[in-house]
């Protein structure tokens, strides 16, 4: 849960989606759709204690991590405890995933810096 840096009044807070509110809590809304991977991969590791039953488990994912433009209200954000980074450009109406390649389900976000992510991984612009 964060307060956006370009909108004091907006809070942000993740669960598979992320909820928005702009009234203190009285009314929220959900800007995006989950967030969160369908299925997680099985790790190599596993090994011989991989089952089918494994293949088909439910995901119990959240949005871990959220960060928002200091410059641009519109700009955010999310990132997910099962290993992905998606962006909005339009304050929620769209969503792309940005998660750089080397990321697996099996990698936790668990701070982001919108300012970092742009300069550092060009992610706004994949």
């Amino acid at each position: 849960m964060i307060f956006h840096p370009a909108d004091p009044d907006a809070l942000l807070l993740g669960t598979n989606v992320l909820w928005k509110t702009t009234t203190g809590g009285k009314q929220w809304e959900i800007i995006s759709p989950d967030l969160t991977r369908k299925q997680n991969e099985i790790p190599a590791s596993v090994g011989d204690f991989k089952t089918e039953e494994m293949k088909t488990m439910r995901p119990r994912a959240v949005i871990y991590a959220v960060a928002g433009s200091a410059k641009d209200k519109n700009v955010i954000w999310a990132g997910t405890d099962d290993g992905l980074v998606h962006r909005t450009a339009d304050g929620g109406k769209t969503w792309k995933d940005v998660t750089p390649p080397t990321l697996s389900s099996w990698d936790k976000i668990s701070q982001l810096d919108g300012g970092a992510l742009r300069c550092q991984h060009n992610l706004c612009c994949r």
